[in-house]
């Protein structure tokens, strides 16, 4: 619409006219420099939302690809980035979600309205294959932010807590803390972890293990 090639969608049918945009394939390019990195930290590069079926290329080299519109995508592109001042190309060519979606064989007990079918095997939100609170539009691009990110070689991958029981009366909880680190060294026998928990400025819980591996699950009572 921006460019002049759809009228205003909004108006009478012309919402149809997206039906014959669905089998495009779609690309996304711009250049950017190199930034600085310190020494010990990894560059990667981070797509908040990608819609849907994405493949990224750095400099003419494959990175990766996105399969799911819902979630973020992480790649390390250090090794693909231009080391000589140089600027970089980046790339991300987008598939037809309708015809890879049309790949897949529904099995019997799969069940879908009659124009989303195509959805099943794509994560991707079913709403724009048509449904009764909008019409058809089977969208296609990068929906968030774009951006890099430089992550120290060793650094928290995730931290989980889950309550598992709960005594007010007696203001205690049985808590599962869940814990996944990256780290290029090989001797972490040496290591610990410190988990604290704080409530209103007060620490109410404090508690060291010692570190075998990178992950980790732990009690706390």
């Amino acid at each position: 619409m921006k460019a002049g090639l759809l009228p205003e969608l909004s108006v009478g049918t012309n919402i149809y006219r997206l039906r014959e945009l669905e089998g495009n394939q779609w690309w996304y390019q711009r250049k950017f420099q190199t930034p600085k990195r310190p020494g010990h930290t990894r560059i990667e590069l981070v797509f908040e939302g990608v819609d849907c079926l994405g493949t990224v290329f750095l400099n003419g080299r494959e990175v990766g690809q996105t399969r799911n519109m819902f979630i973020a995508h992480r790649f390390d592109v250090t090794d693909f980035l231009s080391k000589d001042g140089s600027e970089n190309e980046l790339t991300v060519r987008l598939d037809s979600a309708v015809i890879e979606g049309r790949k897949h064989q529904p099995a019997v007990v799969e069940g879908a309205f009659p124009v989303n079918w195509e959805s099943l095997a794509v994560r991707k939100a079913p709403h724009m294959y048509g449904w009764d609170i909008m019409p058809r539009i089977v969208s296609a691009g990068l929906w968030r932010s774009v951006r890099l990110e430089l992550t120290p070689d060793t650094h928290w991958q995730d931290v989980y807590f889950t309550t598992l029981q709960a005594d007010p009366a007696q203001h205690k909880a049985r808590i599962l803390v869940d814990w996944q680190f990256n780290t290029e060294q090989f001797d972490i026998d040496h290591w610990q972890v410190r988990v604290s928990l704080d409530r209103d400025g007060k620490t109410i819980h404090n508690s060291t293990y010692s570190v075998v591996n990178p992950h980790d699950r732990q009690l706390l009572i």
